[in-house]
């Protein structure tokens, strides 16, 4: 999984949440050295929890969006139809073309959309034909754009993003969000891209559960992610190394927790991978 690939995802706008859906699971299924999505398409279906039918009209969508482009593959020693390749428009590779030649619904042959519109594909500006958004195609981690600063707005754009695992009842999550003060009402916005990302990550390669969201907000989970976090792996794990002001509370509880032995083995690995920032009783 790629991070940058996931939040990129996350801040695309102008599709239905089914639509949007499809695009943050090829992101998660991003490889950044093959530069394409993996996945059989009807694993992608049960994910998305559609047909594969309507998979492939989302899909078509995206294409026509400039966003993905599916490309058919075989075996070139065997001839054998091979798993579909997804390409997504977060790589810098990402071919600028004038028609977006898509795979059909039986996933075998190649067809050009009629409607298909040319793409602007910069370093910098994404154009397609159904919107126009400014996004760094590299974003980095903990950068505050994942919801846009318009607050009434703000809630529904987490509720949609929150893996649907966790979201539990919406009216208990507003609730529990409206009583969020300033500063921790601006935290929330300006990390949410980044925690969801890191708690996909945790189910989708760790089998993690997803937390509730109107849990996660009251008990303000998402300060860890504020201020400076350390770096955090594909697996969703914070990384926490001697340079870090967290290191010296984790060492302290991995001597009381494994004594002497278990904070020497620390010392000498030189880092610790915790899905908390802080030990428990430390700071929020």
């Amino acid at each position: 999984m790629s991070h940058a690939a996931m939040n990129w995802a996350l801040k695309q706008r102008g599709f239905k949440p089914a639509v949007w859906k499809v695009l943050v699971h090829l992101a998660d299924r991003h490889n950044a050295d093959s530069g394409y999505c993996f996945g059989h398409q009807e694993k992608l279906a049960h994910e998305c929890e559609v047909s594969r039918a309507s998979l492939n009209r989302h899909l078509t969508e995206l294409e026509e969006a400039g966003l993905v482009r599916r490309v058919a593959a075989k075996d070139p020693v065997t001839g054998m139809q091979l798993s579909t390749r997804y390409y997504i428009a977060f790589d810098t590779d990402f071919a600028t073309l004038d028609v977006v030649g898509r795979v059909s619904n039986c996933d075998t042959d190649t067809r050009v959309s009629k409607t298909a519109k040319s793409v602007s594909h910069s370093s910098e500006t994404l154009i397609t034909s159904k919107i126009t958004s400014k996004i760094p195609l590299t974003p980095q981690q903990g950068e505050a754009e994942a919801i846009p600063d318009v607050d009434p707005d703000a809630f529904a754009r987490i509720w949609e993003m929150w893996p649907e695992g966790g979201q539990g009842s919406r009216d208990s999550a507003q609730r529990a969000y409206e009583q969020l003060g300033p500063d921790d009402t601006a935290d929330i916005v300006a990390v949410f891209t980044l925690m969801v990302s890191t708690v996909s990550a945790r189910w989708y390669r760790r089998s993690l559960p997803i937390p509730n969201l109107t849990t996660t907000i009251r008990e303000r989970a998402f300060r860890a992610f504020a201020n400076d976090p350390p770096t955090i792996d594909d697996d969703g794990y914070f990384v926490v190394t001697p340079d870090r002001p967290e290191w010296r509370p984790w060492l302290a509880a991995m001597r009381k927790q494994h004594g002497e032995k278990g904070e020497r083995a620390t010392t000498e690995r030189g880092w610790l991978l915790v899905t908390t920032r802080w030990p428990s009783g430390e700071r929020a």
